[in-house]
């Protein structure tokens, strides 16, 4: 396939020195070139705490790469005429996002009053995080501290509803479309696919596009018999040696299928799927 296997061996000699430095680890490596996978190997610790080491087809946390999942399920729905991408989000969620107000900040970052919304938030400022929905961990003014720290934290905590409430119960920190800062928009959009389709969002994905493409190994949870394929974060973060416990453990569901960060799972991907 017009590759030099002693250029590819140069791959493991860097990962397999950053596993032995403590920088990860560990890692698996998949090249594919017109359709067929050339190289696939695994490196380091599945589990370095316990000392497995990772095996090829080991599952990894995919965290915010859930985030155009969940855009694919909203245009999905716009193809088929379901949602219109600048409808605003309370024509989807009745009685959510409707009558938002704008916060004032002083330059202490302390909120000085509201103004109203200029227009809604629609359903395109969800998808291009410009609804002003922002994550609370990610900033320090008084609107951030208002909010949950990210879309894992509200989905442990939180139902579908309560993550909805608690959203409501602090202004926007941008007028809507006119800033771009990272939020939960693509959480709501889950919402919004769940209340079109009447499916849960993991249900919707499993049939409209992990099956249909070959993601035989992507979902929301790890069942039991696949846990043993999981793989672990180290014990100490590298940068600070610090003990860390990364967030969320696949193995055990959430309050309701966080569409922008959800423990969802993958290895590698099948050749037959247009994903690769």
């Amino acid at each position: 396939m017009g590759f030099s296997p002693e250029r590819l061996a140069r791959i493991g000699t860097v990962l397999n020195r950053e596993v032995a430095e403590g920088r990860m680890p560990g890692a698996v490596l998949i090249i594919a070139r017109e359709g067929r996978v050339v190289f696939h190997e695994a490196y380091g610790f599945r589990d370095k705490a316990a000392g497995a080491a990772m095996p090829r087809d080991a599952l990894f946390n995919i965290a915010s790469m859930t985030k155009p999942m969940t855009a694919v399920a909203v245009l999905g729905l716009v193809e088929r005429g379901d949602l219109v991408l600048d409808d605003p989000v309370s024509a989807y969620l009745p009685g959510r996002f409707a009558d938002q107000r704008v916060a004032s900040l002083d330059l202490a970052g302390k909120l000085a009053g509201t103004v109203p919304a200029a227009r809604p938030v629609s359903l395109r400022d969800l998808l291009t995080h410009t609804g002003g929905l922002v994550y609370g961990g990610r900033g320090t003014t008084e609107v951030h501290r208002m909010l949950p720290a990210g879309s894992v934290a509200a989905a442990k905590e939180l139902d579908g509803a309560q993550f909805l409430d608690a959203l409501q119960a602090a202004p926007l920190l941008h007028q809507p479309g006119t800033v771009w800062d990272y939020g939960f928009g693509l959480d709501i959009a889950g919402l919004v696919v769940e209340r079109q389709t009447g499916r849960t969002l993991d249900a919707y994905l499993a049939e409209t596009l992990f099956g249909p493409l070959g993601m035989r190994d992507t979902g929301f949870v790890i069942p039991p018999g696949s846990a043993d394929r999981y793989a672990r974060a180290l014990p100490a973060d590298p940068a600070t040696g610090k003990p860390q416990v990364l967030e969320p453990d696949a193995t055990r569901p959430t309050k309701f299928a966080c569409g922008a960060a959800a423990p969802c799972r993958a290895r590698r991907i099948t050749c037959a799927s247009p994903w690769r």
